[in-house]
């Protein structure tokens, strides 16, 4: 049987927000000491914290001229640690005003599409930044082919609610508003990215409005937080059946001429608890079920 593969686009249209071709990160293959860049790019963020802080009035970073309270200092600010081929980095968030709604699910995942509204920077140094992308209208963006810091960033903020009203345009209460400062290893490392100097530390302004809750990126049945079958946060390196397309890209992951989303025996619309042959696999990844 031919096997009909393609890229599930999902509704709406998704915008690819710094998508990286290729390795995530877009990484740069060489012989360059990322650990090393990771302790400078830290030294360099927190001198960052230390000098500007956050006007509520605007949303924004600004550089101390008076008595304000440094970030570094602000209680809204908040750091992660991250892994990314082996090294730790530290990922700070800044949340300006948590919002508690009535949400299961108020967070998304590494792999969900995001509405969002941004600005995006680079640390020109300690003391300046240089913008590189804005969008003040709300966009879809893909996690999944994101930078780390970006994606990992996401995963602390709530979205808000869907008010809109039929005819009118579309309307979110709420929604968490901050933003996210992550070292170069998590964004494009030692790679120069359009006018992203290599090496720069980045801060995204953002506002989550939304969420797609298990996106599934080629409508299998399987969200594609599933089809990191190794764990590793990278759904491109899960390849069942060796062709071109990983599984969360690839309608039949095992390539036994059988669709996965056809491989859910019990009929309950979730391929990932079908095993016919008892081997500890499920069907959908065994091609000799």
């Amino acid at each position: 049987m031919l096997k009909n593969k393609f890229l599930y686009v999902i509704p709406l249209v998704v915008f690819a927000l710094i998508y990286s071709c290729g390795d995530d990160n877009g990484s740069v293959i060489d012989d360059f000491d990322h650990a090393a860049q990771a302790i400078i790019d830290n030294d360099s963020i927190d001198i960052f914290l230390e000098k500007h802080y956050y006007d509520d009035t605007d949303n924004t970073v600004k550089l101390i001229d008076a008595n304000q309270t440094p970030l570094i200092n602000d209680a809204r600010l908040k750091s992660k640690s991250v892994t990314f081929d082996d090294i730790i980095y530290r990922l700070h968030y800044f949340i300006k005003e948590e919002i508690v709604i009535d949400d299961n699910n108020p967070n998304p995942t590494l792999y969900d599409s995001i509405l969002i509204t941004y600005k995006g920077e680079y640390l020109q140094n300690t003391e300046s930044l240089v913008n590189f992308e804005e969008k003040i209208s709300p966009v879809w963006s893909d996690l999944a082919g994101n930078i780390s810091g970006f994606r990992h960033g996401f995963l602390e903020f709530r979205r808000g609610r869907n008010r809109s009203v039929e005819g009118e345009p579309i309307t979110y209460e709420g929604g968490e508003r901050g933003f996210i400062i992550m070292p170069s290893g998590l964004a494009y490392r030692n790679g120069i990215r359009g006018s992203i100097p290599a090496n720069s530390p980045l801060i995204f302004h953002i506002r989550l409005l939304d969420y797609i809750e298990d996106t599934d990126h080629d409508n299998d049945s399987v969200p594609t937080i599933l089809e990191d079958l190794d764990g590793d946060e990278n759904v491109f390196n899960d390849n069942t059946d060796g062709d071109q397309f990983p599984n969360f890209q690839d309608r039949d992951d095992d390539g036994d001429g059988i669709l996965t989303i056809d491989e859910d025996a019990n009929g309950n619309g979730d391929p990932t608890d079908d095993d016919t042959d008892g081997d500890g696999t499920p069907d959908y990844l065994d091609p000799d079920n």
